[in-house]
């Protein structure tokens, strides 16, 4: 079968996935609203029925539904992350087809950096924008992906660099699930907001340096406790008390450094964990040999890097609810979280960036391998010693 053929029957297959997954999700909404009726007539006959049995078995009964519909939700957001998968898989292979037969208008035109993009040779050769070798090309869409395919394009290499990069792509061409798995998943990073995550990591450290509000924010669940106690049978309250407005005054006093270092973090919790399955994926890749052997080794502790940083950026979106103000004057929460990031940054510090640009390197080959695959009739230059093309 030609590459249209495959992309024609896999966009098909696809497609009557995300149609079964659309009615299952359907029907889970019917049975919500139900449940949710069902809860709210218990709520009304247990309140206005005056009898202590009609009563007691009608709060059951709502505790029931309300356990039931929770239950339920989970379940309709797997339904619907299934059905999204399905449908971007459907389209990805839509774009394929648009892509072979160069229906430019039918497939996306992804952005490029501005300092690749405004270049006079890019704009005299159409390398980027519509209609150019970037959009045929780009299939995988991270801000680092696009980085570094835009990269390739618009610079040298040397001669070794490109037989690798040829091996790869070669290799790759004919693992068109996974590259098109691989596409999905980094498909919520085609965002500015992905760009914040790299810039934070990298981003200087403050509240460690500050090593006695440190010590205090370290110490707190010990010396709270021990207030309590001195509160209880030495002295009066006012020790608790104490405690609590040093730490509402600490919050306050910081509050433009706080927001600073946990707003990235709040803000792109999502892209966190894109990244961390992203990651996860690429341990996944089912080729192992030369330049990807070094590629997977660079991205070896980023997922479980990732995970950490998902369940650090869970404690700070507590701000904003209700259990943050107790939390802020007992154990001054916000600056223990930024202490907890602080922490996983320097731990990681040397490698994150990397992390990132190996990212980018997956992609751009990824890429440059669906080219090969659905153009296999089209030649790699074979570069001879002295640097020229035969």
């Amino acid at each position: 079968m030609s590459p249209q053929e495959i992309y024609r029957d896999r966009a098909e297959t696809f497609g009557k996935q995300e149609a079964v997954e659309e009615t299952a999700s359907s029907k889970m909404s019917t049975w919500r609203f139900v449940v949710f009726g069902l809860g709210v007539l218990f709520g009304v006959v247990a309140t206005l029925v005056k009898s202590t049995t009609v009563s007691v078995v009608g709060f059951a009964l709502v505790l029931i539904c309300l356990i039931i519909f929770v239950l339920l939700v989970i379940r309709h957001r797997k339904i619907l992350t299934r059905q999204e998968r399905f449908r971007r898989l459907r389209d990805l292979n839509h774009s394929g087809i648009a892509r072979i037969g160069r229906n430019w208008e039918e497939f996306p035109v992804p952005s490029a950096p501005d300092e690749f993009a405004s270049e006079n040779t890019a704009v005299d050769l159409d390398v980027f924008g519509p209609a150019s070798a970037f959009q045929l090309i780009c299939t995988h869409r991270t801000p680092q992906g696009r980085y570094m395919l835009a990269k390739w394009l618009s610079r040298d290499a040397g001669d070794e660099e490109i037989r690798e990069r040829q091996s790869v792509v070669r290799a790759l061409a004919d693992e068109l699930d996974w590259r098109q798995e691989l596409s999905v998943r980094g498909q919520d990073l085609d965002t500015a907001d992905a760009e914040i995550l790299p810039e934070w990591a990298g981003a200087k450290s403050w509240l460690t340096k500050k090593t006695k509000l440190a010590a205090w924010v370290r110490w707190l669940p010990l010396i709270l406790p021990l207030a309590i106690v001195a509160s209880v049978f030495l002295s009066p309250i006012w020790v608790v008390i104490a405690v609590f407005l040093a730490n509402g005054w600490l919050i306050r006093k910081h509050k433009d450094s706080i927001s600073r270092s946990l707003k990235a973090l709040t803000s792109g919790e999502r892209q966190v964990r894109c990244y961390r399955e992203v990651f996860e994926f690429l341990e996944t890749c089912p080729k192992r040999e030369g330049k990807l052997a070094a590629l997977l080794e660079e991205v070896t502790e980023a997922a479980e890097a990732m995970n950490e940083l998902d369940r650090l950026a869970s404690m700070a979106l507590v701000r904003g609810s209700i259990v943050h103000p107790p939390l802020i004057f007992s154990l001054a929460w916000d600056l223990r979280c930024v202490i907890a990031f602080e922490k996983w940054q320097s731990r990681y510090a040397d490698r994150f960036q990397r992390w990132f640009e190996a990212l980018g390197e997956w992609e751009a080959l990824a890429s440059l391998a669906g080219l090969h695959y659905d153009e296999p009739d089209w030649c790699f230059p074979d570069l001879k010693t002295d640097g020229s093309l035969a």
